[in-house]
């Protein structure tokens, strides 16, 4: 007798339901995968775009606040060859603060006799300057300060504590002495014993430009005052309150314990000029510049140019 194999329909329509439920479920979760991978494509999307608008905006004031400092620099020429005696700008180092456009504009001017000239100052003023630059060592600032002067002098023989020709090679260095003047501040790096972080210290000191063994020590910033010899900070810190005082009363400046003022070389000039930006980036700029021998469009030609930000004259 054969057996009647009847079909389980219910058990096959169970699994039917199952088997879509569980594709269902996939499906789901590719979906749920799909979306995830979207929303950190646009999180990615969307950061890339704003770092590039945040770089792109930062271009911009970068440009605008150059092109604005260098208008400064512009107005500093124009104010020192104003035809009018009392609107000319005086190298007294006050700061004028204007307004260009939404921006605020701060200019300084002083004569470069302000700073130490490295090739005609004196041992004892450059020791004042080293010590000011943070050089506290003793031997290392008298063994830099032979270097440094037989770099400027012409004489090819070498003081105690210089090292000479022979020991600049035996330090492995490929050249010697230049036995010649600085020509830039610059080059004092290559002096040895200075140092990166004397020489960041130092630069805003001293100048090449000034042509005097003295300092203009009525325009003088502090840090130079300081590396003159027997002043303390005390001392320092009155002159210059009584400086300033003189200045808004348009006076003539007080003495300073014995020193010497002097007089504006004339010879060069410094010009800070710091361009502030409504959304508070800074922009600065500092030129040496010297009269025009060539009677141009300009009246002084660049002979040093630094530019930097976020930072303005004090």
């Amino acid at each position: 007798m054969m057996a009647c194999l009847t079909p389980d329909f219910g058990r096959g329509h169970t699994g039917s339901r199952a088997g879509r439920r569980a594709q269902g479920g996939m499906a789901l979760i590719m979906v749920l995968w799909v979306v995830t991978l979207l929303t950190v494509i646009a999180s990615s999307f969307t950061l890339g775009m704003r770092r590039e608008a945040g770089t792109i905006q930062n271009m911009i004031e970068m440009a605008e606040g150059r092109t604005i400092a260098e208008a400064g620099v512009r107005m500093a020429m124009l104010g020192l060859e104003h035809p009018v005696e009392d609107e000319r700008w005086e190298t007294d180092g006050r700061i004028r603060t204007l307004n260009w456009q939404s921006a605020e504009l701060r200019v300084r001017v002083t004569d470069v006799s302000a700073r130490i000239d490295i090739n005609l100052a004196g041992r004892e003023l450059l020791d004042g300057a080293l010590r000011q630059a943070g050089m506290e060592d003793s031997g290392a600032r008298e063994a830099l300060l032979d270097n440094l002067l037989d770099w400027r002098d012409p004489s090819p023989h070498r003081r105690a504590e210089g090292l000479g020709d022979a020991g600049y090679h035996a330090a492995g260095l490929p050249y010697g002495p230049y036995n010649g003047p600085f020509r830039t501040v610059e080059e004092l790096l290559l002096v040895p014993g200075m140092t990166p972080a004397v020489y960041r210290r130092l630069e805003s000191m001293v100048t090449v430009h000034s042509r005097r063994a003295q300092v203009h020590a009525a325009s003088a910033p502090r840090d130079v005052l300081l590396a003159l010899p027997g002043l303390d900070a005390g001392v320092v810190d009155g002159f210059l309150e009584q400086r300033a005082r003189a200045h808004e009363q348009r006076e003539p400046v007080p003495a300073l314990a014995g020193v010497e003022l002097g007089q504006s070389s004339g010879v060069a000039y410094t010009v800070e000029s710091s361009a502030r930006l409504a959304s508070g980036f800074e922009y600065r700029i500092e030129v040496d510049m010297a009269p025009a021998s060539d009677h141009g469009r300009e009246p002084y030609r660049i002979i040093r140019y630094r530019m930097g930000g976020v930072s303005a004259p004090d």
